[in-house]
């Protein structure tokens, strides 16, 4: 079992409650977002297609995760790649954005591919951001309450049907060893 405590998952209704306070209630209703369980299995086998990678949305296209930047960044610095858009800045919380500022790396433009997609792959793929990680399920961390949301993703069907395909898998399994309580309590504030 997925150990978090002294956080938790969230049920679904939490999970839809904590999404629709962070992200604002169209992402709920628009069909984009399902709130999930650990236990929630789906069906998934990542082709590395780069697909999710292009034309991402203004949310993901920052990596605001400490610990993923730096990672990141000794990766890039291990194998002589540069990462562009590397800056401190005050990442957007569910309380509006943090007083402390931390490091973000921005992975492209408004509109514009991953920095790191070369020729349909991830050329940092051994240390990617969490949030790529653990496509399609996305999460949310309530440090306050303690909770963690987790949602599942479905536009990933019409971005990479392919990928949609395969093992039946749970949520659990899917997360574990990538979303760790150090990497929740890294999170905070």
């Amino acid at each position: 079992m997925l150990d978090l405590a002294p956080y938790r998952i969230a049920d679904a209704q939490e999970s839809a409650d904590l999404h629709r306070r962070a992200l604002g209630d169209s992402i709920i209703y628009d069909g984009s977002f399902k709130p999930v369980t650990l236990s929630h299995k789906f069906e998934f086998d990542c082709k590395r297609t780069g697909k999710c990678c292009r034309r991402r949305g203004p949310a993901q296209n920052f990596i605001g995760i400490t610990s993923d930047v730096r990672r990141i960044k000794n990766y890039c610095d291990e194998h002589g790649m540069v990462v562009a858009g590397l800056v401190h800045g005050r990442v957007l919380n569910l309380d509006g954005y943090s007083e402390k500022r931390r490091p973000v790396a921005y992975l492209g433009g408004a509109i514009l591919d991953c920095q790191f997609l070369r020729e349909n792959d991830c050329s940092i793929h051994p240390a990617r951001p969490t949030l790529c990680a653990t496509m399609p399920i996305g999460f949310i961390v309530d440090h306050p309450a303690k909770l963690v949301a987790l949602g599942f993703q479905t536009k990933m069907f019409d971005i990479c049907p392919e990928c949609m395909q395969g093992p039946l898998v749970s949520v659990e399994d899917h997360i574990r060893g990538v979303i760790t309580l150090e990497l929740i309590k890294g999170m905070e504030g």
